[in-house]
């Protein structure tokens, strides 16, 4: 594939050599002609060098305008030369290795194809790494980019952008020229793609070329005039071309690029929303990772999504997404809205990675949502060490304030139907009811209360049993290391927190084998096999009477829960947040683009969500 590239010029000598020297240089056998145009230059010098290039390589062929005809019809002058495809070319451009091939190659990806433009430093909707903002080229040039690597390798746009842009031959027989009508220049290039457009072709952002924008060599003070005057005649010519380009703006396939060139430079910025301050901390300390509450390369909803607002937010955001803290029980339980339902399982459609917090998580996300495999990500979350660190005064003193006096059995889950603690607490009568040395231990119930939970139902407690509300983060270390044991029943729990902070303190654990536990206790836990009161109540009063099972159970937990901790678990955020930036999947990003305007339109409707 070949092309012939126009390149009209008026003024700035060294730009516009530099320019041309990298044509010649960089363009290897996808170059047929270089086709310079000279817009009657003021310049000193400018005709001599001009003369200069023409005589040193064949393939450069030299229009002089004996009059300035002004930037669109010097550019027309030279399209009318090509007998192929072209580029258009500015003068304030530096070409680099490979470029136009690249161009070549999207721009023949299909028949459908009018237009194609690189990425650049300066190209507004084609910058990078900072999306329409300009960067200084030297902060790209000699950085190992890889673009070879950048996925997707095109991106669908609503408009070319003027300062690089590939036009096939077959449209431009179709359609004409740039329209004399935008004179001196700007908006030209938008006015030819929208005409494009209305043939049903396509422009394209090719993701692998790169060309640098140095800026400021066209029209100087009259720039900002010319831009008003030509944007009025293209957004009268084509009233939807505004809306088209915010979409685009809004959309996430926007900034994919600039999210890899980035992240090549070393760096990226992470928008983390309702996660553990853990978490927070250990990715803060990541030397690639930028927290940022604004717009970031990756979005990540580290909590699930309970109302319409939220998705809005998450389908809305401009960087990558990441989705998390799925609410598994709206799917699994009776008591599931359907609501949340949908909630969920359009943003899970719409992100571009899911993490699950356990294998057994992953398993059920795969099957409810029916997500491809590699979109949901094991991400096991951290425990904090400071469970480890025993205060014997200070637990003395938080349950004497809470009223409580060891020994006790302790559960810390929710109220819910899944968690068992109805079958917890028949356990513990028929426990207590047995006959003991003494008085057997109490029953700490410091339940999470969920709508329509036991908590609402149960009016007098049974005997032994003591109830707290919710433990509060600072009580909550010392509870928990008083306590002869954690006891876990859960039939459901797709990231047993609870085990694993116990195991952390080095609580002896009784469990369920059911969802996620054994993945995070291993052998560390004294398991139900059939779940029954019976059992449960046999499995208490094992654990209550053997000090060496409990030494054995803590010591093995403790051992456990340093396989999960909070810097690992950023690891492997981090790993899970640059698969998206290098590998975004473009039907996420379709989709979510999809649902991002169904979802706006709804609201602008009245009664709207």
């Amino acid at each position: 594939m070949i092309a012939d590239v126009v390149v009209p010029v008026f003024r700035d000598l060294e730009a516009t050599r530099s320019c041309l020297r990298s044509v010649l240089g960089h363009s290897g056998e996808s170059l047929g002609q270089l086709i310079v145009v000279n817009d009657a230059s003021p310049e000193e010098g400018m005709a001599a060098l001009l003369e200069e290039v023409r005589a040193s390589d064949p393939r450069v062929v030299l229009l002089q305008n004996e009059r300035n005809l002004g930037f669109v019809r010097s550019c027309n002058r030279g399209l009318a030369l090509a007998c192929r495809d072209m580029v258009l070319l500015n003068s304030d451009t530096v070409a680099t290795e490979g470029w136009l091939r690249e161009l070549l190659e999207v721009g023949h990806s299909s028949e459908r194809v009018a237009a194609a433009v690189p990425l650049s430093n300066n190209g507004t909707l084609c910058s990078v790494p900072s999306w329409c903002a300009a960067t200084d080229h030297r902060v790209l040039e000699g950085a190992e980019l890889r673009l070879q690597d950048c996925e997707p390798r095109w991106t669908e746009m609503p408009t070319g952008v003027g300062f690089c842009i590939l036009m096939r031959h077959h449209v431009f027989k179709m359609i004409g020229g740039l329209d004399p009508a935008f004179g001196r220049g700007y908006h030209e290039e938008n006015d030819w793609c929208q005409r494009a457009r209305q043939h049903g072709f396509v422009v394209l952002r090719a993701n692998r070329a790169l060309v640098f924008h140095l800026g400021g060599a066209s029209f100087g003070a009259e720039r900002e005039r010319l831009d008003r005057l030509h944007a009025r005649l293209l957004c009268h010519r084509y009233p939807h071309f505004l809306e088209q380009t915010r979409e685009f703006e809004r959309g996430p396939e926007a900034r994919v690029a600039a999210a890899y060139v980035r992240r090549r430079l070393g760096k990226f910025s992470v928008r983390l929303e309702a996660a553990p301050s853990e978490l927070r901390e250990a990715l803060g300390r990541r030397p690639e990772v930028e927290l940022t509450a604004g717009e970031a390369e990756v979005q990540h909803a580290a909590d699930g999504l309970h109302r319409v607002e939220h998705l809005r937010r998450f389908l809305g955001a401009t960087g990558h997404t990441v989705l998390g803290g799925l609410d598994l029980l709206a799917f699994r339980t009776v008591a599931g809205a359907s609501s949340r339902r949908s909630l969920q399982y359009s943003a899970a459609q719409a992100a571009q990675a899911v993490i699950a917090r356990s294998e057994f998580e992953r398993h059920e996300l795969l099957g409810l949502l029916l997500l491809r495999p590699e979109r949901v990500h094991t991400v096991h979350p951290g425990v904090s060490n400071a469970l480890a660190e025993r205060d014997a005064e200070k637990n003395r003193v938080t349950l004497e304030r809470l009223g409580l006096a060891p020994p006790y059995f302790l559960f810390t889950a929710s109220d819910g139907p899944h968690d068992n603690l109805k079958l917890l607490l028949a356990a513990y009568a028929l426990f207590r009811g047995a006959s003991h040395d003494g008085e057997p231990p109490a029953l700490v119930v410091a339940a999470r209360p969920v709508s329509g939970g036991l908590l609402e139902r149960i009016r007098h407690w049974p005997p032994g049993v003591r109830h707290l509300d919710e433990l509060a983060p600072e009580d909550r270390r010392s509870v928990i290391q008083e306590a002869v044991a954690l006891v876990c029943p859960s039939a459901y729990s797709p990231w047993p927190i609870d085990a694993l902070e116990g195991m952390a303190a080095g609580v002896p654990i009784v469990a369920s084998r059911l969802a996620a536990i054994p993945e995070v206790a291993g052998d560390a836990a004294l398991y139900l096999d059939e779940p029954s009161p019976e059992e449960l109540a046999t499995r208490l009063a094992e654990i209550g009477a053997s000090e060496e099972l409990r030494a054995r159970l803590s010591a093995a937990g403790k051992d456990r829960a340093r396989r999960y901790s909070w810097e690992d678990s950023a690891q492997r955020t981090v790993e899970v947040y640059l698969d998206v930036i290098e590998r975004p999947d473009p039907a996420t990003l379709t989709a979510r683009q999809m649902l991002s305007g169904l979802v706006r339109a709804v609201a602008r409707r009245p009664g709207g969500a």
